[in-house]
């Protein structure tokens, strides 16, 4: 009757011992395991939402060409094409642009040559006869019968090469490429009035030295 009496007392005793130290051993490795896991997971947060893009301005207006005042330093005849010079014109930046003008006509080389002149610089580039052009000279022009006259504009005393034109009372500033249909459809506005400014529909066109003008009157600019 003892022999049953010490066994059942005996597997109580090692079990209530060998539960705490499988439990005290088992607590620290799952610990070691999940602070691996932990670590790993730290990364994967997810990412803050950026904030979406300003909106596109409304390019209504002038005010959004980059025009500025550049010199032309090195000029001569297009490779490929009688009707065009190729020119290197200083407006400020490190390096001269590269710009084609369809002038050989009306404006001799020696003109150009050092000449200020107003340049469009945000203009889609593009390639005429072979040759990228980075801008357009900006220039007076009329047409009586089959004569046409096409003329350089007359920078203001005292501009220096890098001044960019304004446009007094409009809203806007330049962007960094005009889309090739917004320029088209403001392009037609500009025009030198009957005192021979150079404007942009009414809005003279504005250095700080003064303003741009020309000596034809009531004519084209482009």
């Amino acid at each position: 009757e003892e022999k049953p009496k010490a066994k059942s007392e005996e597997k109580p005793k090692a079990s209530a011992k060998e539960e705490p130290k499988a439990s005290a051993e088992e607590k620290p490795a799952a610990t070691a395991e999940e602070q691996p896991e932990a670590s790993d997971k730290k990364p994967k947060k997810k990412k803050k939402k950026t904030p979406p893009p300003p909106p596109k301005p409304t390019i209504n207006n002038a005010s959004y060409f980059d025009i500025r005042v550049g010199k032309i330093v090195e000029v001569g005849q297009h490779p490929d094409a009688e009707a065009l010079y190729l020119e290197k014109i200083d407006v400020g930046e490190e390096e001269p642009r590269q710009i084609v003008s369809g002038l050989v006509r009306y404006v001799p080389q020696d003109q150009m040559q050092d000449a200020l002149v107003l340049v469009m610089c945000n203009l889609k580039p593009a390639k005429l006869r072979g040759i990228v052009s980075y801008g357009m000279v900006m220039c007076a022009s009329e047409t009586n019968g089959d004569e046409r006259t096409v003329k350089l504009v007359d920078i203001p005393e005292g501009a220096q090469v890098g001044d960019r034109v304004t446009f007094p009372g409009l809203e806007g500033s330049p962007v960094p490429e005009m889309p090739k249909k917004r320029a088209e459809k403001l392009l037609p506005g500009f025009n030198t009035n009957a005192e021979g400014v150079c404007c942009w529909e009414n809005t003279p066109l504005t250095l700080e030295a003064g303003v741009v003008s020309s000596d034809l009157k009531n004519a084209g600019l482009g």
